[in-house]
């Protein structure tokens, strides 16, 4: 599976210095459909210590001049969290940033095989650092799946930390 995401990552790499001049037209409409508020529930389990943690989390998307913004809170089991976010276009590449309290965090977001794919944008980074999201229509609604994973050093090696969500679209 990691091996996966690295071949993915080279092939992003690729087409992040190839994008036409056209994203905007291709962008825009995909971004339009995380409009609206998402609720449901993410999941994070480590390859190392077995360590597993599940919580909710609640999103709300909104259109303003051309520019996707967003907020995230995250009930996790050492408090609240929350995030907010911008994803705009760039010199025809998509870019999202996320401000939280530690910090901003800077993206470049890529489609591929149905997935909207965010890579840091030290590059160097995506190796060991990867979310994607892709939305899927049921007959139920609409449902945004998140995956991401992060790799890093401990005493006894690289290990692994996954984060996955599921969120449902919310009518109110």
């Amino acid at each position: 599976m990691f091996n996966s995401y690295i071949r993915l990552a080279c092939i992003l790499l690729l087409t992040i210095a190839y994008c036409s001049a056209n994203s905007k037209a291709q962008f825009l409409p995909y971004l339009k459909q995380f409009e609206g508020r998402w609720v449901g529930h993410y999941l994070i389990h480590t390859s190392i210590n077995k360590y597993k943690e599940e919580f909710t989390v609640e999103q709300q998307y909104w259109m303003q001049d051309g520019e996707l913004h967003g907020v995230f809170a995250a009930m996790r089991s050492t408090g609240l969290e929350s995030a907010s976010s911008r994803t705009f276009i760039q010199d025809g590449r998509l870019v999202l940033t996320v401000s939280r309290s530690s910090g901003d965090e800077t993206y470049v977001g890529v489609l591929a095989e149905g997935w909207l794919i965010w890579l840091p944008e030290d590059l160097e980074r995506a190796n060991t650092y990867q979310i994607r999201e892709k939305i899927v229509r049921h007959a139920s609604g609409l449902q945004l799946i998140s995956e991401s994973f992060e790799i890093y050093e401990t005493k006894s090696g690289p290990a692994e930390i996954r984060i996955s969500g599921s969120l449902i679209q919310s009518s109110d």
